[in-house]
């Protein structure tokens, strides 16, 4: 692993729970300024500036959603998503190496032995799947014999209604609110009369295995064989759960280009068994598509004008905020789902940051001279679960103030500080003396950088810690 890539491993974590913390702070803090402010229901007497709520019955043939390079039109779609996956090489790398020994030595001139690898053998196998990005292949051991091309006619886009939404044929939703809706998604598919598949045994059983996939009749694509996309870029329908496929056609300069740069790399009769099995081919795209049908919505919006709902914008964060939502729901009701799903997507950082806190706790016991890969497990664990409430409590501080979260924020330091004292007083004493250079040491033998970057102060630093510590009366028995 290179010492780049390591530091922005050790360094993103905390940063990326800040900014979730950060967000879901500015969501929950504008919902209860709005809520203080007061939500009425939207009625013929809402006044320009007014918070207000509706609920609304979607009329399938009255809304619709527009691709317009493929000339793909859904009726009854609040937003229309286009997904596009690429068909790419992939290299996998393996390395197998043999456990060697070396003396260093510190500053001080004592010394010590530690393990590194050796003699180390890397072999590269090479496989072709569908990919949702692209894939530099310049990179690869064998960039002409897996060359991956980079075309990229029509990325991934969003695309919301055609025209905007009329509640009481008298107020408009713009489509631009629809970008920030929480609405479930689902595939669309075209089928000969838009039969659906039939239910599988376990969709009886189980709501995961019940197919929520869209089925169209095919006569609703028949404009995309006269789009944009089809003319420039060769793509067609193809099906199979509702693809649009474009295979690529590589010029005559770039196929010998491309034999001669497999000829330079010595790959030219370097034949593997997935050159060999039929397969797309690199260069390949299909494009699928996701929407957005709910057949009733509550909105809850700021009315912008005497007919306009649009977003919500807080007078203390400045932060946007309107809520639309699937099925007849109350204010509160929606309040509440926004703040739960808001606090949902800080726990996957949350998560995140308990993985990084096992590597983390490593510099801060190296920093304090502590050794934790010496130390038990759950002496390891108190160390882990120590500073994942350091930096929990520390995010909470700067996010949330002492005022809005008291009581958190006290219970995550009192677990820092009882999981710190028992790691603290039961991990096992290093080797080394302890600060900026023994943790700079220990990044530099993870990123396996050589001795001569990285040099302990000594390495007699745990035996004259114990020296100290034995009386001197005890001393002269020994």
């Amino acid at each position: 692993m290179s010492l780049t890539l390591l530091c922005v491993m050790l360094l993103a974590p905390p940063l990326l729970v800040l900014m979730a913390e950060k967000s879901h702070y500015l969501t929950f803090t504008t919902l209860e300024e709005m809520m203080q402010l007061g939500v009425h229901a939207l009625s013929s007497s809402s006044k320009p500036g007014d918070l207000v709520h509706v609920h609304i019955e979607i009329d399938p043939m009255a809304v619709s959603s527009t691709d317009p390079d493929m000339a793909v039109t859904v009726p009854g779609a609040l937003t229309l998503s286009r997904n596009v996956e690429y068909c790419q090489w992939q290299e996998l790398k393996t390395q197998s190496c043999e456990t060697c020994t070396r003396t260093v030595s510190a500053k001080d001139s004592t010394t010590s032995n530690e393990s590194y690898e050796c003699n180390c053998v890397t072999q590269y196998n090479y496989i072709k799947s569908w990919n949702s990005h692209l894939i530099p292949s310049i990179f690869f051991d064998q960039p002409g014999a897996h060359h991956n091309p980079q075309r990229d006619p029509l990325p991934p886009k969003s695309f919301t209604l055609d025209q905007p939404l009329i509640i009481e044929d008298k107020y408009a939703v713009p489509p631009s609110l629809f970008q920030s809706a929480y609405l479930p998604k689902r595939h669309i598919d075209w089928v000969k009369g838009a039969v659906p598949k039939r239910p599988t045994f376990l969709a009886k059983w189980f709501t995961w295995a019940v197919d929520t996939t869209r089925y169209e009749d095919l006569k609703e694509i028949a404009d995309s064989r006269d789009s944009l996309a089809a003319d420039e870029h060769k793509f067609v329908y193809v099906g199979q759960g509702g693809y649009f496929f474009s295979p690529y056609e590589p010029t005559t300069f770039g196929k010998l280009f491309n034999l001669f740069t497999q000829y330079l790399e010595g790959s030219l009769m370097d034949w593997q068994v997935g050159d060999l099995m039929p397969s797309c081919q690199a260069g390949d795209i299909r494009i699928s598509y996701y929407v957005q049908d709910p057949t009733e919505i509550s909105i809850l919006a700021q009315l912008q004008d005497e007919a306009t709902l649009g977003m919500y914008t807080s007078r203390t964060t400045d932060k946007q905020i309107a809520l639309i939502q699937e099925g007849e729901r109350t204010v509160d009701e929606m309040v509440h789902v926004a703040v739960s799903n808001s606090e949902r997507e800080t726990w996957i950082f949350r998560a995140l940051l308990v993985l990084w806190s096992l590597f983390a706790v490593k510099l801060v016991a190296t920093y304090l001279g502590r050794d934790m890969d010496a130390s038990s497990w759950s002496v390891y664990l108190a160390g882990t679960a120590s500073c994942y409430f350091a930096v929990l409590s520390g995010v909470w501080i700067v996010t949330w103030g002492i005022s809005l979260a008291t009581r958190d924020i006290l219970l995550s330091l009192l677990a820092f500080l009882a999981f710190g004292s028992v790691a603290l007083s039961s991990a096992t004493p290093s080797n080394t003396r302890g600060g900026w250079n023994s943790v700079w040491c220990r990044i530099g033998r993870w990123a396996k950088v050589p001795p001569s970057w990285r040099q302990e102060d000594s390495y007699l630093h745990h035996k004259v810690v114990e020296e100290q510590e034995i009386p001197a009366g005890e001393k002269k028995d020994l």
